[in-house]
């Protein structure tokens, strides 16, 4: 009887191995097809934060260049304003979720909190300021400390 339970323990611990190797996978596969259709120059095409759309004569020039390893460097009329990276990446949840670590300027070694979404040549993302939770939503209240970001694929990609 001894023997049974290992083996049913030992069968049920592998059995188990391999299903987190398999889920390992499918995030990781996941992962790998979300930034491959993030890569690329992104337009901004609309910004919200605080309840408050941003002016469209401020969003004028702003770009944002995202290389295939998650790095992502944002431009205002043609100057680096900031550089940051996208880990912790899980597109396999219902609404994806993602860490952004900023790199270079505002904020330098903080990490925002957001959720994501792409749609074809379309991407946004919801982005909480340094120590507030995660958004649950794409959108923003005045006391949430939330900001929305859209984005279009610039024809040249």
């Amino acid at each position: 009887m001894r023997y049974l339970t290992i083996s049913i323990a030992s069968f049920f611990f592998a059995g188990l191995g391999l299903l987190l190797s398999a889920a390992d996978d499918t995030t990781d596969e996941a992962i790998r097809k979300d930034l491959k259709s993030l890569t690329g120059t992104w337009k901004v095409e609309s910004r919200e934060a605080y309840g408050e759309k941003a002016p469209a004569d401020a969003l004028k020039g702003v770009f944002v260049k995202i290389a295939d390893d998650g790095t992502a460097t944002v431009t205002k009329e043609g100057k680096v304003i900031r550089k940051l990276k996208w880990v912790n990446m899980d597109p396999t949840q219902k609404t994806k979720t993602v860490d952004v670590e900023v790199i270079e300027g505002d904020e330098k070694g903080k990490t925002l909190l957001a959720v994501y979404q792409i749609e074809g040549d379309k991407y946004t993302i919801c982005v909480a300021n340094p120590g507030k939770d995660r958004p649950k939503a794409f959108s923003t209240e005045v006391e949430s400390g939330h900001a929305l970001m859209t984005y279009s694929r610039t024809k040249d990609e």
